[in-house]
């Protein structure tokens, strides 16, 4: 039975607030969830923030996958030409590796939830408002999974999918402020004009 790894879903945020980044370290985070549990009488705990998981996440698992990327090709590689030039090697190669998976891992853009909503920047270079694309209940679908080692969240919105990896607080958050009925502040700014 999978439906004991799905996170508890949280109500809606009934409070305002402004577009705050889906990153745990925001403080505002926890204290949104907090109010969420708390408005909803959910049982059990609110997810808190940890550093710990969030380290994991976002940077050893990088690590991780560049290191055995250079450890397998040191093994692989590693009779050509001298000692010296087949570690520089891998530890470019394992670079490369780090920075395509650092690449990969920020494809789904930076997040930003508003009431009833997200806001994904999708463009890595440029101002603020570049490349801005708010999703909502009314044009998208999102779904959550668990994906080791926290939750992978899918939005969908026609042919256009963006995933993310989320730790369990930035995940009840955005389904709270996903649900939320408050009126959005004003976004005119930050969205690309259509």
């Amino acid at each position: 039975d999978t439906t004991d790894a799905l996170p508890n879903v949280p109500p809606a945020l009934t409070v305002p607030f402004e577009p705050i980044e889906l990153d745990e370290t925001h403080p505002a985070l926890e204290a949104l969830c907090e109010h969420a549990w708390t408005a909803g009488n959910v049982p059990g705990k609110a997810p808190g923030g940890s550093a710990r998981r969030r380290f994991l996440l976002r940077v050893l698992l990088p690590i991780w996958v560049a290191v055995v990327g250079g450890v397998y090709a040191f093994i692989e590689f590693g009779h050509f030409g001298s000692p010296v030039v087949n570690l520089l090697a891998c530890v470019c190669l394992a670079s490369i590796i780090l920075a395509i998976v650092l690449a990969v891992s920020r494809r789904g853009g930076r997040w930003y939830i508003v009431p009833g909503g997200v806001l994904v920047r999708h463009s890595l270079l440029g101002d603020f408002g570049r490349g801005m694309r708010l999703y909502t209940p009314r044009n998208s679908i999102i779904f959550v999974t668990d994906s080791w080692p926290g939750r992978e969240a899918t939005i969908c919105q026609g042919h256009r999918r963006i995933k993310r990896l989320l730790t369990e607080l930035e995940c009840a958050v955005l389904l709270a402020a996903w649900q939320s009925l408050v009126p959005r502040p004003d976004l005119d700014g930050l969205l690309p004009s259509s």
